[in-house]
């Protein structure tokens, strides 16, 4: 049989793996031809035209989406005998794991009457001796390091320099983590600060974030930035070049020195007078000395009030 005698004795079967575009094609051809001008072309022409429009592509096309089809059947019936003979022990299987696959059901009594777990809450800290009583807890995390340089820094600030602070971390804070005032001789200045241990040095955007913060205080408040492991040259050419009164400072021996301490001069308004020169120390009792930043007020060692211990 060819293909013309295919399509002409079984129509429906051929078309039936068409496209729809092309079956749509040759079913208003062929209603055309026949129907409509049934007396000049007959239907052996109508035939050949019909022939005439399909080309060698949908033919082979056709034939192989036949070998498909049959293919698939014979797959098909060779898997429904196979679940008809194992279809009752693969029932058995199934419902075995649906069995173990399903959580068991909890009873709602036995939840209300079990105690609740309790949330272990860390005591509470407001200065570097508080905190460091702490136990059992994981020191390693960056909370915990963040926050002992935060309580080291302020214990360094109060003793070195008179400048009293308190830790200020919480949500909404705008990203400073300690505020205080500052007594200086004939002035007070309010001060807010923010640290950074990190074990890189504090990039230009550190500088950037606490101008930010600057923006919100009053006129006669300046900033502080600590860093445990100092500070970039852009962050330093952004310090000198900022029309905010700052200040940088690397704070180290646990809270109890500080290896830098040094102003812009947008800071020298607020700080008339005063000066930050090298000392030169010998604490460890080896022949290594260590330089020190000294604050000095009229060329003199300035001794903070120790009165001034809390501002709040």
């Amino acid at each position: 049989m060819n293909k013309t005698d295919f399509l002409v004795r079984s129509p429906y079967v051929a078309l039936k793996y068409l496209s729809q575009r092309t079956l749509h094609t040759l079913v208003r051809s062929r209603q055309h031809l026949c129907l409509h001008e049934p007396k000049i072309i007959s239907e052996e022409k109508t035939d050949k035209i019909i022939e005439s429009m399909l080309i060698s592509k949908v033919w082979e096309d056709l034939v192989h989406t036949i070998k498909i089809i049959q293919l698939l059947n014979r797959n098909f019936q060779a898997i429904n005998e196979r679940h008809q003979l194992n279809g009752f022990q693969q029932d058995n299987e199934t419902k075995q794991l649906e069995q173990f696959s399903k959580p068991p059901k909890k009873n709602s009594r036995e939840n209300i009457n079990q105690p609740k777990q309790k949330i272990l809450l860390l005591p509470k800290h407001h200065n570097l001796e508080t905190f460091l009583t702490i136990k059992e807890v994981n020191t390693s995390t960056t909370v915990y390091r963040g926050t002992l340089y935060e309580y080291e820094t302020i214990a360094c600030l109060q003793k070195s320099f008179g400048i009293v602070t308190r830790r200020v971390g919480k949500a909404g804070d705008d990203g400073i983590d300690f505020r205080g005032r500052w007594k200086l001789p004939g002035k007070k200045l309010m001060v807010i600060g923010q640290c950074k241990s990190l074990c890189n040095k504090c990039p230009p955007s550190a500088v950037r974030d606490l101008e930010g913060a600057l923006c919100r205080e009053t006129q006669e408040t300046i900033g502080i930035l600590s860093s445990l492991s100092g500070f970039t040259k852009g962050a330093i050419k952004r310090y000198n070049g900022s029309s905010f009164p700052l200040i940088l400072m690397t704070v180290i021996e646990n809270g109890t020195d500080c290896k830098t301490f040094s102003w812009n001069k947008a800071a020298e308004i607020y700080l008339d007078g005063f000066q930050v020169t090298v000392d030169y120390r010998n604490d460890s009792g080896t022949e290594i000395i260590q330089e020190r930043p000294l604050l000095v007020y009229n060329n003199e060692k300035y001794i903070p009030d120790e009165k001034e211990v809390s501002w709040y």
